[in-house]
C-alpha cells in the first residue's frame, strides 16, 4: 500500500477487506457503502454517514448535498481539525469529475482533507487523496458589482464556463439537483456581475444572496449549455 495519512490506511484496509469479502462484483455503491459502514465499526473507526450540507458556490448557497463519509467526525474526537471526507463509487475507473465532486464538497463543508475511492467491478479498491490547496478560499463570499449591467453573450459564457470548471459534471446524476444546483449558481454570476432579473422572474435578495423567488418559466440555459458540453 502506498503511503498514506494514518486515517485514510485504516479506511483503505477496511475497504480492502470489504472487497476481499465481496468479490469482484458488479455491486451497487449503495452495497459497498453499507459493508465498509459495519467494517469500519468493527474495527472502531468513527464514522458519520451521509451528513447533509449547504452547497456553496463563491459563498452562496446553490442548493443541498450530502456526503458519503466523514472519517473521524468532531462528535467522535472533539478536533474539527480531525475530520475527513471520504467520496466512495463503485466504478471502474475514477476521472477528475469524481475528485472534483469531492473538492466542491470540502469547501462547501471546510474541510481540507479527504479522498474519493472506487470499488472497481475487476476486485481493486483505488483511492485518489484530496487536499485543498492552501490558497484556497474557504466559503469566502465574493461581492456583487455596485453598478447594473446588462446581459451580453459574454458575460454569460463567462457564467457558464465559471460554473463548470467549478461544478464539473459529476453532480448532473440526477437531472433535479443538476437543475437546482447549475441555475442556482448561473444565478449567482448574474448577481454578482449586477444583472437583475426579467419580469418573468421575481427574485428577492439580501445582500446578493437569493433568499426567495418566483418563475413562470424556469431558465433552461445553464442545463442545456453543459449537456452539449457533456454531448461534445
Amino acid at each position: 500500500m502506498a503511503k498514506y495519512e494514518k486515517w485514510l490506511q485504516d479506511v483503505i484496509s477496511a475497504s480492502e477487506e470489504v472487497m476481499k469479502r465481496l468479490g469482484a462484483q458488479d455491486y451497487k455503491e449503495s452495497v459497498y457503502e453499507e459493508a465498509l459502514c459495519h467494517e469500519l465499526r468493527l474495527r472502531g473507526i468513527p464514522y458519520e454517514r451521509q451528513r447533509n450540507f449547504e452547497l456553496m458556490y463563491k459563498g452562496y448557497t446553490v442548493g443541498g448535498g450530502t456526503v458519503d463519509f466523514i472519517i473521524n467526525p468532531f462528535w467522535a474526537t472533539k478536533k474539527k481539525a480531525d475530520e475527513h471526507v471520504m467520496e466512495i463509487k463503485a466504478v471502474k475507473t475514477l476521472n477528475k469529475w469524481h475528485e472534483r465532486q469531492a473538492l466542491v464538497y470540502m469547501i462547501s463543508l471546510n474541510i481540507e482533507s479527504g479522498a474519493v475511492m472506487t470499488f472497481s467491478p475487476d476486485g481493486e479498491v483505488v483511492v485518489i487523496p484530496q487536499v485543498l490547496p492552501k490558497k484556497k478560499l474557504i466559503r469566502v463570499v465574493h461581492k456583487a458589482k455596485n453598478k447594473k449591467s446588462t446581459v451580453q453573450a459574454h458575460i454569460l459564457k463567462k457564467a457558464l464556463q465559471d460554473v463548470h470548471e467549478y461544478f464539473g459534471l459529476e453532480f448532473m446524476y440526477n437531472d433535479g439537483m443538476a437543475k437546482c444546483i447549475y441555475e442556482s449558481a448561473l444565478g449567482v454570476e448574474l448577481r454578482l456581475a449586477g444583472i437583475h432579473s426579467k419580469a418573468s422572474r421575481i427574485e428577492r435578495a439580501l445582500k446578493s444572496h437569493l433568499i426567495w423567488s418566483w418563475s413562470q418559466s424556469p431558465p433552461r440555459i445553464l442545463v442545456e449549455g453543459l449537456q452539449s458540453r457533456r454531448m461534445a
